[in-house]
């Protein structure tokens, strides 16, 4: 019988791993770590979630919010990130600003929000970024906004 329950958790644990995974985590157990210590009554309800509902996908807004505090836990982490595509990264009076291509600034939290960036990895090692080009419609970009 413990078998059993032991394989169906381990089923669970799987699941969960590559779910996490799919948001852009290498190593899912950072997250699951952070997650426990720092938000336990929402992960104890993206676990019964997946548990009753089959549904692993609680964890999302966990993962968001995870991934949004990477500047307060280690802004080293994005500071030394490879972003690519002539994005790079400084800080200044503590908060970490990404600088785009033609000089505009806008703070990490307000670029991640926005999607011009993405993460990749599981504690912000390994950063990687998307760039949207200009909305034709209207010609702005994200980072012409105040």
């Amino acid at each position: 019988m413990r078998a059993r329950v032991d394989a169906v958790v381990e089923g669970f644990r799987a699941q969960a791993v590559s779910t996490v995974q799919g948001y852009g985590s290498d190593d899912p157990e950072d997250f699951f770590q952070w997650a426990h210590e720092n938000k336990p009554r929402e992960m104890k309800a993206a676990m019964h979630r997946h548990g009753m509902e089959r549904d692993p996908r609680g964890c999302e807004p966990l993962y968001r919010e995870y991934v949004s505090t990477i500047e307060d836990r280690d802004p080293e982490a994005i500071l030394n990130a490879q972003f690519g595509s002539g994005i790079t990264a400084k800080q200044v009076d503590g908060k970490v600003i990404i600088v785009f291509p033609g000089g505009k600034e806008m703070s990490f939290k307000g670029a991640l929000k926005a999607g011009l960036i993405s993460v990749r990895g599981a504690s912000g090692r390994h950063l990687t970024s998307t760039y949207k080009t200009r909305n034709p419609k209207t010609a702005e970009h994200p980072a012409d906004r105040p």
